[in-house]
């Protein structure tokens, strides 16, 4: 699946990320691999690992579709926000684990990569992140300093008094893309 990325905008991303999630709900492994860059990115945050490449983001795809999917009793969208780079899905999911049934909220964060998906950053608890990971999971690295978009992050200049200035100097010269809630 090729996307051309000379029209790019917030609908090409909504259509994009949509198509993904529905094939990944229904189980398409194949065609949610088609929706996915060469080499993908996903980070598990707030604990600061990843995975990259084709085989790894398979195999945990593979986990999350006949596994993990058979776990969860049931899963809600709360709310979605989008950009022309990303979209952003916030949802409630109602996993058995072997201590019981539990409610965990995760936020996913897809983002767009010459016109197809470069992967996702994915919030969560540390039970829910392992859970949804599965065999995948001690195989994930440390994330670096470079993040999963290919940028280092942005350092926050100190103020006089020693401490972080809240709005990085670098910052104040470009404007990110405005996210928009998505009305569903």
């Amino acid at each position: 699946m090729t996307k051309s990325t000379a029209k790019w905008d917030a609908k090409a991303m909504l259509e994009l990320g949509t198509l993904h999630a529905h094939l990944e709900a229904e189980g398409k492994l194949d065609e949610v691999m088609e929706t996915l860059i060469a080499d993908p990115v996903y980070e598990f945050w707030p604990i600061g690992l990843r995975m990259r490449g084709r085989n790894q983001v398979r195999r945990y795809y593979e986990h999350l579709i006949g596994q993990f999917y058979s776990e969860q009793k049931s899963y809600r969208l709360i709310e979605e926000w989008l950009s022309e780079r990303s979209l952003a899905q916030e949802y409630e999911m109602v996993v058995q684990f072997d201590t019981g049934v539990e409610a965990h909220h995760v936020i996913g964060i897809l983002f767009a990569k010459d016109g197809l998906l470069g992967g996702e950053r994915i919030w969560g608890s540390k039970a829910i992140l392992k859970k949804m990971v599965g065999p995948v999971w001690d195989e994930l690295e440390q994330t670096q300093t470079e993040t999963c978009l290919g940028t280092p992050p942005v350092a926050m200049p100190k103020s006089r008094s020693g401490s972080s200035s809240t709005t990085p100097s670098s910052a104040k010269k470009s404007t990110p893309p405005r996210a928009t809630r998505v009305a569903r």
